[in-house]
């Protein structure tokens, strides 16, 4: 019982610090906004079919379909870190 009530007494008194901390503070209602504000958005421009939803999808496509190209061309081309670490080690199979 004794454990449980100095743990409590130190909890009080780190959040008793942390609430007179001003960054602290600050640092809360920051993402008090950010909340918000991100809230705001996804009302405005959120919903199973937006358009930002189908922009934000449209972009990750394209980054990915560019980095797997060119992961693919490097590959092929015998260059990178793969390629190169192959060709060091002969490229033989594990049995």
């Amino acid at each position: 019982m004794n454990v449980m009530l100095t743990g409590a007494i130190k909890c009080k008194q780190a959040l008793k610090h942390f609430w007179k901390d001003k960054v602290a503070v600050t640092a809360i209602e920051y993402a008090i906004l950010a909340v918000a504000v991100s809230a705001v958005v996804f009302a405005v421009f959120g919903g199973p079919n937006s358009a930002l939803k189908t922009a934000l999808n449209d972009a990750m496509t394209t980054v990915t379909s560019t980095i797997t190209k060119a992961s693919t061309a490097d590959d092929n081309a015998g260059g990178g870190n793969g390629g190169g670490a192959q060709a060091q080690g002969g490229g033989q199979a594990n049995n």
